[in-house]
């Protein structure tokens, strides 16, 4: 269903982190008040240009994609202890919209620059990374034992509507709500994805076994 883009074909892993050892040059450079070229992130990571630029069609994307590193990396990963603490696939989509509600308010300006930079260089063929999709796709890695693969990625390419700078635009901006009200609504909407795609009675447990104190 999801179209695979460069980043999601052949060595996946090994593209990934080629574009965040990009990534972190970039920040480090921005870190020392120093400014950022292409010709730095090459000396600096020893990745040739051409293939800086099958990452990071322009600089703009590069710059835009470390200063959003640089400020909310330590925040998402804090996301993703927190939603992997939880057990139900409700319980994880739950701190997954809620946690990531944060992340967005509290980074806003630099989320708005990378949604600019996003538009300019779409037409180019520039893929973003992804991290809310693969976020929701391990939360719900085990609904596939419960439910078909294409219903799942359904599913979890849906709940990626609610979440983001994106879907806090249009709950801020155009229906005019309040931070708490904006999050209430991206929670109910959650939700009711979820079971609209999988019957309640399915959404067990990651460990359904009985846990007893020793």
């Amino acid at each position: 269903m999801t179209k695979r883009g460069y980043l999601d074909s052949g060595r996946i892993d090994q593209k990934r982190r080629t574009r965040n050892i990009l990534i972190k040059a970039a920040a480090d450079l921005i870190a020392q008040g120093r400014d950022v070229s292409i010709s730095d992130i090459v000396n600096i990571t020893k990745i040739g240009r051409t293939t800086v630029y099958r990452y990071f069609p322009t600089l703009d994307v590069l710059i835009a994609n470390a200063a959003l590193w640089k400020v909310a990396g330590p925040d998402q990963s804090e996301i993703d202890t927190r939603v992997a603490q939880a057990s139900s696939p409700a319980e994880r989509i739950d701190a997954m919209v809620v946690e990531n509600d944060r992340l967005t308010n509290r980074h806003s300006r630099e989320f708005r620059a990378m949604l600019r930079v996003s538009l300019d260089n779409g037409a180019k063929g520039q893929q973003r990374a992804r991290v809310r999709y693969f976020a929701f796709q391990r939360a719900l890695a085990d609904l596939e034992k419960v439910a078909d693969k294409a219903t799942v990625e359904k599913l979890i390419c849906a709940l990626t509507l609610t979440v983001g700078i994106e879907a806090q635009i249009v709950l801020k901006e155009i229906c005019l709500l309040n931070d708490a009200e904006a999050r209430e609504v991206k929670r109910w909407v959650a939700k009711v994805l979820l079971n609209a795609a999988i019957p309640v009675d399915k959404q067990k447990p990651r460990d359904s076994r009985s846990r007893t104190k020793a």
